[in-house]
């Protein structure tokens, strides 16, 4: 899908382009990438989040647990529900950072 077309409108192409009869039924299946959402969201007020090339790991903490994780996180092994602690530890050498999540 195209960066700016709204997630709303993903499942209408998605949907077959022929007719279907009364006895079908149109399903589509699509996967969104919630923690990149969540991680562009939160950059609208948080600059220091945005995801891109080049640009660190992050993972995003609130209540004592990791809730959101970049890509380039992920690859390095953190996980969400992982302790913030142990993301940290993780991320801090690899140049990462631990951020939270303020809402």
């Amino acid at each position: 899908p195209e960066p700016d077309v709204p997630v709303a409108s993903l499942f209408f192409r998605c949907a077959p382009r022929s007719p279907v009869s009364e006895h079908q039924h149109a399903m589509a299946v699509i996967h969104i990438d919630v923690d990149r959402f969540f991680l562009a969201v939160h950059a609208q007020f948080d600059r220091s989040v945005r995801e891109g090339p080049g640009t660190p790991p992050i993972a995003l903490f609130q209540y004592n647990d990791v809730i959101c994780v970049s890509a380039s996180a992920r690859a390095l092994g953190v996980r969400k529900h992982m302790s913030p602690e142990a993301a940290r530890a993780v991320l801090t050498p690899a140049g990462g950072r631990l951020g939270h999540a303020f809402w």
